[in-house]
């Protein structure tokens, strides 16, 4: 079982009664990490579906012999939307499921979600997604570097503090830099020198959330595909990730990180949610 790192309010579990027993036992030691409540949430589409499922879960429950009773509940409807219910009605700082089939495609899971899809687009919350963990116990964080950011990185380093193996950060230099051809008098930026600034920033970002500055990778390639790369090359447990949160068309067109993450990753993954950037100040004086 992987380790999860610890949280800060209670953990909502979305379980059924088919769920690999890791998503029990992950959301579990989330738990009792943090020393907050468990809450296990399933959805059924009627109520006579209701007592079966209850009566599957609590022998699972007892299986598991978790040291702090669960509340279990219930619910009937949508399954991503009682998820979030349940999560919003206790106030929850994690959501945990298991993986689903992946679809092929932006466009099919745009237009056939599966439950982790929907919940990083709409989870305040974090979210974790567990699979089967890596025999290396590691851990990759990809980082855009954005201040918001560094919340992967903290997520990252306090999984390795709860016994996860090494941090990997990753950052990627999806192009070589533009051309500047509307001012010929402006120096060229070569790639090299792109990378450097950029490797530069992730070390300083390392220090800052307390990992060394040698667990910093900068790579070139797409973020999604080189991610899974260094996932897979490592033997990884855990890939961290953020997520602003982009919906509807933009997502179609550009796409969502950690949603290609979620769908296709080898290992478990934890999706941070990341603070929009501040507002520029309207008042503020401009620049000359």
């Amino acid at each position: 079982m992987m380790t999860p790192p610890a949280t800060t309010g209670p953990v909502v579990v979305a379980l059924t009664p088919d769920d690999d027993r890791a998503v029990l036992a992950t959301a579990a030691a989330a738990a009792a990490a943090g020393d907050e409540r468990l809450v296990i949430c399933s959805v059924v589409d009627s109520d006579r579906e209701r007592e079966p499922v209850r009566a599957a879960l609590a022998e699972q429950l007892a299986e598991a012999q978790l040291s702090t009773p669960p509340t279990l509940t219930v619910r009937v409807g949508d399954r991503t939307a009682e998820v979030l219910a349940c999560a919003a009605d206790h106030h929850a700082a994690m959501v945990v499921t298991g993986p689903a089939t992946a679809r092929d495609g932006v466009v099919a899971r745009w237009l056939h979600p599966t439950l982790p899809s929907t919940l990083v687009r709409a989870a305040p919350a974090a979210l974790l997604v567990v699979r089967a963990a890596g025999a290396s116990g590691g851990i990759v964080a990809a980082t855009d570097l954005s201040t918001p950011e560094q919340a992967v990185l903290r997520a990252a380093a306090d999984a390795q503090a709860r016994g996860g193996g090494d941090v990997t950060a990753l950052h990627c230099v999806t192009s070589a830099p533009p051309t500047m051809l509307e001012d010929l008098d402006a120096p060229l930026v070569t790639l090299a020198e792109v990378t450097n600034t950029a490797a530069a920033a992730l070390r300083e970002a390392l220090c800052e959330a307390g990992l060394p500055a040698a667990a910093g990778r900068v790579e070139l390639g797409t973020p999604a595909d080189t991610a899974l790369r260094l996932a897979s090359e490592l033997d990884a447990e855990l890939l961290v990730v953020g997520t602003h949160g982009r919906t509807g068309l933009s997502r179609l067109l550009f796409g969502n990180l950690a949603e290609e993450l979620v769908a296709r990753a080898p290992c478990s993954v934890l999706v941070v949610p990341l603070a929009p950037p501040a507002s520029p100040d309207p008042d503020a004086p401009k620049p000359t």
